[in-house]
Order: C-alpha cells, then structure tokens, then sequence
C-alpha cells in the first residue's frame, strides 16, 4: 500500500512540475501572438485615426490578453503621467520581464525606438516590419512549442513508466 501512495504521489509531482514547463512554453508562444495582434492594431489606429498615443495603447490594452494586455496598460499610464517618448515608456515597462524570446526582444526593440519619431508612413513601415519579423518568429516558435509540448508529455509519461516499473 505504502509502495501504491509513493508511486501515485511522485506521479502526481512529475506531472505538475511538466504542466508547468508546459505553461511556460504555451505563455511565451501566446504572448508572442497576442504582441502581433496589438502591433496590427496600433498599425490601423495610427492610419486611421488621429488619436493620442496614450489612448492608442489604452484601446490596445483592452483589446489583447495576457501579458501583452498588462504591457500596453502599463505604456499608456507612463504616457499619461509623463512627458515621455514611446521608448521610453516601452523600455521602463519591458526591462524587466522576461516574457518573450531574445529574437522577439531584439525585434521589439527596434521598433519602439522609432515610435514617434519620424513620419507617419515611415512609422507605419516600421510597424509593418516589425509585424513581418514577429510571424516569422512565431511561425518558429509554433513548431519549437509544439515539439517542445510533446517531448516534456513523452518524457512525463516514460518517467512515469519507468518508476513504477522499478517500483514493482
């Protein structure tokens, strides 16, 4: 009986710490898909309409998810309270969290820089790039998640196997 509660409680600590390795690769993945989309919303409202920076990441912030929601949330308080340029606000929100990919940092860097600075069509060419960049990374890093998920449930499940095959 001692044997059967050891194997099902190691089970059970296996299967947790992999489900959340498996969160933390299906976060990054999402988050990296949830920036796309607001980059495609910042594009639209910057070609339509003459609206303040601030509202912008305001609306955008309602309109994503997760961490990416939390980001632009955090950008448009910093505009409000601040004379600041976009940079400086992307970088004061983004320096330390770790939520997306060197590649996908780098790219976002690049971008933000440029925010505000220069002329409109140069800005919406800029988020345009940056748009092309992401989904090539996140074309990446669907197919890396995806492996990556059913390596770890292989794993878990040959662990598994293999404990309590030692155990009997």
């Amino acid at each position: 009986m001692y044997k059967l509660t050891g194997i099902v409680m190691v089970c059970c600590a296996l299967w947790g710490f992999l489900y959340s390795k498996v969160q933390a690769i299906t976060s990054e993945y999402n988050n990296l898909k949830e920036m796309i989309k607001a980059l495609t919303y910042l594009k639209q409202e910057l070609k339509f309409s003459s609206g303040e920076l601030e509202k912008v990441c305001r609306e955008i912030s309602v309109r994503t998810q997760f961490q990416v929601s939390e980001i632009f949330g955090n950008i448009a308080d910093i505009l409000k309270e601040n004379v600041c340029d976009f940079y400086q606000a992307w970088y004061e929100t983004i320096r330390d969290k770790k939520i997306f990919s060197k590649e996908t940092e780098n790219a976002l860097e690049d971008f933000a820089q440029n925010l505000g600075k220069k002329s409109l069509d140069i800005e919406l060419e800029n988020i345009e790039k940056t748009i092309e960049i992401l989904s090539q990374i996140e074309e990446y890093e669907g197919e890396k998640t995806t492996k990556n998920k059913k390596l770890i449930y292989t794993l878990g499940a040959s662990a598994g196997a293999a404990l309590i095959i030692l155990v009997i």
